[in-house]
């Protein structure tokens, strides 16, 4: 995530149990994407919560707020 002069950045792991476990974290490596959600359709909108925690201790980073988008790729 960076902040709004992408001069600085933040790294982060997203989760989809509030726990923070390894077994549930997201990644963009194809060969350790785990099923993250199951949802079964039923023709309404659901939802799937997931949960962010930043790295600590990055010294490096400037003060200030942060965002990052999310691309997320659904198969069915």
């Amino acid at each position: 995530m960076a902040n709004a002069g992408e001069t600085s950045f933040l790294r982060y792991n997203i989760y989809t149990n509030a726990s923070y476990s390894w077994g549930y974290v997201w990644t963009d490596n194809p060969v350790d994407v785990k099923t993250v959600g199951h949802v079964t359709g039923s023709g309404i909108s659901q939802d799937l919560t997931v949960y962010g925690e930043v790295h600590k201790n990055q010294t490096n980073a400037s003060a200030g707020s942060y965002t990052d988008t999310i691309n997320v790729t659904l198969r069915f």
